[in-house]
């Protein structure tokens, strides 16, 4: 394919072959990146031993998106199909298959013919013609997403974008927690607030607390132990131990310093609840509850070989990152 013909093909798939850079200076994209980037979506193949692309099928694009109306969807074949039946397989993402043969019919607002399938559930599948051997990827949509039921009805409705490292109260430790949303909800829906956007809550990474990006995290499987609201926790609300470390005056002195701060103290918020929750997970081995030992012991089946995975990466961090402060002490 010539330069022209690669730079419509890569016009109709939405690839852009120039972009003005930072300077203000606009760049022209080198064919060969936009064979590549065609190759990589299917629509060009190598051809072997000259290290050149031809087009695939044009019956259909590498994805085709439709959404799902009264459980029919109508899929343009073009004017390629010969007139008469189409023999098709639908390969669902379940792996579940169904085939058939069906006379496309002409839409009243295209010249195409399409394709009318039935009970095609929401979902990525693929779409085979066999006959034409010309597949794709079948995304199949409602059309639009879930509404509440007062805006679905026309109504109207408000939310917040809520980071919630930022909210401080006079009860946290220096960083927001589920204490603080709890509240924050139950005082803005007064006010007729129906969401709130947060932040992600995702696991960082307890051995190096500044590293404290919400969207960089260790895992996306668990919660931030941060976000915590230590003082919830029954084992350490019962504790005497607890009551006394409160009590401390050192400890009372960092948590008073933690709130005060104008900016977040990762590493000292880190420290204090990191102490205190393991205070409360000791307190916990030896007198938690049946029904608290229990809800624990479901909690850590039901998360499974993911639980494992996070806990023995953080663990191994931790090793290694208090054998390298050692090695570095000794030095």
């Amino acid at each position: 394919m010539n330069s022209h013909q690669i730079r419509r093909l890569a016009a109709d798939y939405g690839i852009a072959a120039e972009f003005v850079d930072a300077r203000g200076n606009t760049v022209i994209v080198d064919d060969d990146v936009l064979r590549k980037l065609l190759a990589s979506m299917g629509v060009l193949r190598p051809d072997r031993g000259r290290g050149v692309v031809t087009p695939r099928s044009a019956m259909f694009p590498p994805a085709i998106v439709v959404r799902a109306e009264k459980g029919r969807i109508a899929i343009d074949l073009g004017d390629q199909v010969p007139q008469g039946p189409v023999a098709w397989q639908v390969t669902f993402e379940s792996g579940k298959r169904r085939r058939g043969e069906t006379e496309p019919t002409r839409a009243l607002d295209v010249s195409a013919r399409q394709l009318i399938l039935s009970d095609i559930p929401y979902g990525y599948h693929e779409l085979l013609l066999q006959a034409h051997n010309a597949r794709t990827t079948l995304i199949v949509t409602p059309g639009r997403c879930w509404l509440p039921e007062n805006v679905a009805r026309g109504g109207r409705s408000f939310g917040i974008s809520l980071q919630l490292y930022l909210l401080r109260s006079a009860r946290n430790w220096g960083i927001g927690d589920f204490g603080d949303l709890a509240q924050f909800a139950k005082l803005s829906a007064k006010h007729g607030c129906d969401v709130l956007g947060l932040n992600p809550l995702h696991q960082m990474f307890p051995d190096k607390p500044e590293h404290a990006s919400p969207y960089s995290p260790a895992s996306r499987h668990f919660l931030n132990v941060l976000y915590i609201d230590v003082v919830a926790i029954p084992e350490f609300r019962h504790s005497e131990r607890a009551r006394q470390l409160l009590e401390q005056p050192a400890f009372s002195d960092r948590l008073t310093r933690c709130r005060a701060t104008s900016q977040i103290d990762y590493s000292l918020a880190n420290a204090l609840k990191l102490q205190a929750l393991w205070l409360a997970y000791e307190d916990f081995r030896s007198a938690a509850s049946q029904a608290r030992n229990s809800a624990f012991q479901s909690f850590v089946e039901q998360a499974g070989e993911a639980l494992r995975n996070s806990s023995l990466f953080q663990a191994l961090r931790d090793h290694f990152t208090s054998t390298i402060c050692s090695t570095s002490t000794i030095r």
